[in-house]
């Protein structure tokens, strides 16, 4: 049986897929979109949020989280060929959780 830790990269595994399948929806919302340098100078200056991870998907958008180690705060941003960045979720409660990998296993 899966423990706490184990469904919670599970369950974010499958938003992060559901998120970059709505990337289409995330082009129209000029609302959650800016260049790059600009919401990452926004989510530092406003947060104090830096990037923790990034992958590359098969299309060529980067996918970022960018979090605050200490308050907690976190956003996932979605970085298209063109250099646009669409903020595709945020929160708070940022873990960074190790891997058996990371530790030594």
């Amino acid at each position: 049986m899966p423990n706490h830790i184990e469904k919670m990269i599970l369950t974010l595994s499958i938003g992060l897929v559901g998120m970059i399948f709505a990337m289409d929806a995330a082009q129209t919302s000029p609302a959650n979109c800016a260049k790059r340098a600009k919401m990452v100078e926004k989510l530092h200056a406003r947060f104090g949020e830096s990037r923790q991870s990034v992958g590359l998907t098969p299309g060529g958008q980067a996918l970022e989280i960018f979090a605050h180690p200490e308050t907690g705060t976190w956003t996932i941003l979605l970085t298209l060929p063109n250099g646009t960045s669409c903020m595709m979720a945020s929160g708070h409660a940022y873990q960074a959780v190790k891997t058996p990998a990371d530790q030594g296993v």
